[in-house]
């Protein structure tokens, strides 16, 4: 067997945790709608709500590579203050999240960022396991975020960052990111909470600063795109409201994306040469 050149090796790692997630996901999709076909649409209504099921390629995904010896955590040191990091990704994240929902809100015309895309939409048709928001909820802001990292950020640029430069690592992983998802509505959104936690991966040299900037990603589009009494404004939100949050998004995003960029770039101290004997 020809042997793969070693600048291919992580590539090769990162698109084949890519097509497992993906295989993985479009069996246990057919599976549903098999079930559903057989039992009846309402089968799976009482037991499977829909963003459980969400974790179920994801942990086949972690088992895989845990079967193929393919660590999820980093393994060189901190090259940055790690409250700084955190503390900048999360505005980072928020303000990137709040932008990306006034313009997508802007161009649609509506406010429901993720609420339930089209095959969601197919799968509960055919197969009917609920989509009950509180566990779906709990599903996206906790289980999810942290597999979804370990994956693409633990897994993937960590093998990408071993063969590429490492901005080409958060470049890639974010793309790969993005097909995952698969559908074209979720795709823009996926590449730049990649980018911006791919980042944080990178200046922390940790997984804790993405998995929070996953958290917050995920959280701040659920509060944009809530219709609940608790918070009767957002459900008020129109067109000539919404202009009045896109300007100090915009900045927060300039000054919080900016100093992330410097965290993750700037030249470790530890490895600066001494300064010459006087």
């Amino acid at each position: 067997m020809r042997k793969i050149p070693r600048d291919l090796v992580g590539l090769r790692v990162a698109l084949e945790l890519l097509f497992f997630f993906l295989g993985s996901s479009l069996a246990g999709a057919a599976l549903l709608v098999g079930v559903g076909l057989v039992l009846g649409p309402r089968s799976l209504q009482p037991v499977v709500p829909s963003r459980v099921v969400d974790i179920v390629p994801l942990l086949m995904t972690i088992i895989y590579m845990r079967c193929r010896g393919i660590t999820w955590h980093a393994t060189e040191a901190v090259k940055s203050d790690l409250r700084r990091v955190i503390s900048v990704s999360l505005l980072a994240s928020i303000f990137a999240a709040l932008l990306y929902a006034v313009i997508f809100s802007s161009v649609s015309g509506e406010y429901t960022i993720g609420r339930s895309s089209r095959s969601v939409e197919l799968l509960r048709h055919h197969s009917g396991y609920d989509y009950r928001e509180g566990i779906n909820a709990f599903v996206l802001l906790l289980p999810v975020p942290i597999l979804e990292e370990m994956i693409f950020r633990g897994g993937a640029m960590s093998a990408l960052k071993r063969t590429v430069r490492r901005g080409t690592a958060v470049l890639l992983s974010a793309m790969l990111f993005a097909v995952a998802h698969l559908e074209p509505d979720q795709m823009t959104g996926a590449f730049l909470v990649g980018l911006l936690s791919g980042t944080a991966f990178l200046a922390a040299g940790r997984l804790l600063p993405s998995i929070l900037v996953h958290v917050a990603w995920n959280a701040t589009l659920m509060l944009w795109t809530l219709k609940d009494p608790l918070f009767p404004g957002l459900a008020r939100i129109d067109h000539a409201s919404i202009q009045w949050v896109a300007l100090p998004a915009a900045i927060g995003v300039l000054i919080s994306t900016r100093l992330l960029y410097h965290l993750a770039w700037a030249p470790d101290a530890s490895c600066r040469e001494p300064p010459p004997n006087s």
